[in-house]
């Protein structure tokens, strides 16, 4: 979010000389004429990485859904303290090492980008797991996803894992019908124990989720599973199982 923010605001970045972290995610080069500004991690200088450190902290509740995020960044520009570097200054003349910035922030957006890039992750999770169990010759019944970290935080994380659970869970009905007749659930979605105490704020339901009896966790109950070898992706799919994504959303 906060390259985005940067590049949409990039006239007056580039007139104040601000510099930035270019982002892993982000393939490939920098945008067009951010070059010199926008460099990698380990080339970036100190300024570079307060300033996207800063500009991620002040845009934390578009993430996060956090109170009336949208009118709070749509009605007034977000201000921000942003660092020059100094070298990069003409020294002939007095001028500060700090900038007060006014940004514009497209909160459609962020959002559309937020679910792009954590669907993608979601994505890959599933695919990998594919991958992980298919030298096996039995699946365990449920698989448990245990969310955690700051990414968790979004609603768009919770809502993206349902959907495809959904998704994944019909795909091993086919393979084994007794799953729908019996109830179980082929995965049980975790949140971590803070966002389950944060629900009222964050709008978020876990009640819904699913979840393990107790008598299934036992060790002397009877663990379902499922053939494994028809678990690999089809030719079909479209699942981009070579990205670098963790399994630890």
């Amino acid at each position: 979010m906060a390259y985005q923010v940067y590049e949409d605001n990039f006239k007056v970045m580039k007139e104040k000389q601000i510099p930035l972290v270019l982002p892993e995610l982000v393939q490939g080069q920098a945008f067009s004429g951010s070059e010199i500004l926008v460099r990698p991690r380990k080339y970036a200088s100190q300024a570079a990485q307060l300033n996207i450190k800063h500009l991620a902290e002040a845009l934390r509740d578009i993430w996060e859904h956090k109170g009336n995020y949208k009118e709070k960044y749509g009605k007034d520009d977000l201000k921000l303290v942003l660092y020059s570097d100094a070298k990069l200054l003409d020294d002939k003349k007095e001028q500060s090492d700090s900038f007060t910035i006014a940004m514009k922030v497209n909160v459609d957006k962020l959002e559309s980008l937020i679910a792009t890039v954590v669907e993608r992750g979601v994505v890959n999770y599933f695919a990998k797991c594919r991958l992980a169990f298919s030298n096996y010759e039995t699946m365990p019944l449920p698989i448990n996803i245990l969310l955690a970290g700051n990414s968790s935080r979004a609603k768009i994380v919770k809502e993206l894992f349902e959907k495809h659970i959904e998704i994944e869970t019909e795909y091993i009905k086919n393979i084994r019908p007794e799953v729908n007749e019996d109830g179980e659930q082929a995965f049980a979605l975790r949140l971590p124990l803070e966002i389950e105490k944060d629900k009222e704020n964050r709008n978020l339901e876990p009640d819904k989720l699913a979840t393990v009896t107790p008598e299934k966790t036992q060790k002397n109950a009877a663990v379902p599973t499922t053939s494994i070898k028809k678990l690999v992706l089809p030719d079909n799919a479209t699942r981009d199982s070579d990205s670098s994504s963790s399994k630890r959303i």
